[in-house]
């Protein structure tokens, strides 16, 4: 394990992302803020060459970069909140996707509220951009009722159109439709038992011409 000097101390933290032997913090995340209880200096600590110091700052970076935003909204969704803690200029922020959108937006903290035109918004995946940054990718969705899958039975389809003449096909497979078709419109096909009618009138006149001269 690493050694350092401590030089400050925070209280107890059952949280910290790293801890003395004693349970004291070493390294603990305070808001935003990564704060270390002595300098990564090689007179204070052999923690900046130690193994561990590799996978310490990977976790620190992986939680940093956490955010609780939804992995999809809806379309009638009013308010989205997209992290931006280092906008700078008055130019305002984009959605790029199939359209391009400018909303009303405000900025509280390190996140922009942005005020969406609803039922405007095209179903898909949008840039959420400043200048020529990148903030955010956000996903908008059908609502939970224009998803559903579930279809009218026959009788349904029947009484709604009442007495219109209306065709329900009802079948289970591709190859189950494709013979209702048939049977339906195309009828049952005879060309095979007319060929062998024709084969056999022609057998019967070869027969007749021979033993009948």
């Amino acid at each position: 394990m690493p050694s350092a000097q401590k030089i400050w101390d925070w209280g107890p933290d059952r949280s910290a992302v790293l801890s003395f032997q004693n349970g004291q913090p070493y390294l603990s995340k305070l808001n935003n803020i990564f704060i270390a209880a002595s300098p990564l200096s090689i007179a204070s600590t052999d923690f900046a060459t130690h193994a561990l110091f590799v996978p310490v700052m990977y976790r620190v970076a992986a939680t940093g970069n956490r955010q609780d935003n939804k992995p999809y909204h809806y379309l009638s969704s009013g308010l989205v909140s997209v992290a931006a803690d280092s906008l700078v200029g008055e130019e305002p922020v984009r959605m790029l996707g199939e359209q391009e959108i400018v909303p009303a937006q405000r900025k509280t903290g390190n996140k922009v509220l942005l005020e969406l035109p609803r039922y405007s918004i095209t179903p898909g995946f949008y840039y959420v951009t400043h200048q020529r940054d990148t903030l955010e990718l956000v996903a908008f969705n059908l609502e939970k009722n224009e998803s559903e899958l579930a279809a009218f039975t026959e009788a349904e389809i029947q009484t709604a159109f009442g007495g219109s003449r209306v065709s329900v096909f009802d079948a289970d497979s591709p190859e189950a439709f494709s013979i209702e078709i048939k049977a339906r419109y195309l009828g049952t096909p005879l060309w095979k038992y007319a060929l062998v009618l024709a084969l056999v009138f022609l057998l019967v006149e070869v027969l007749l011409i021979r033993f009948l001269k």
